[in-house]
């Protein structure tokens, strides 16, 4: 059996916002912000390493719920 080459990593979410360029009825283009991604990750010697990517919409929606004392949907995936 292999020991651990690493144990107590730190734990780091980021936010990884998104934008679209989006047309008017006039023909003009606007920059859209959008909520994009939240990836979860560890930090090994420095270096962050994504072990997950969740849409940023419902993740934040479900977390603000939850500061408001609000129920979340645990069966969404």
């Amino acid at each position: 059996m292999s020991d651990y080459l690493y144990s107590n990593l730190p734990v780091h979410v980021r936010h990884l916002p998104d934008q679209s360029v989006e047309t008017d009825a006039n023909g003009i283009n606007h920059v859209v912000e959008l909520p994009g991604f939240v990836e979860i990750g560890v930090e090994i010697e420095g270096h962050f390493r994504p072990l997950a990517k969740f849409k940023a919409a419902g993740l934040l929606a479900d977390i603000e719920r939850a500061k408001s004392g609000g129920k979340t949907d645990k069966s969404k995936g």
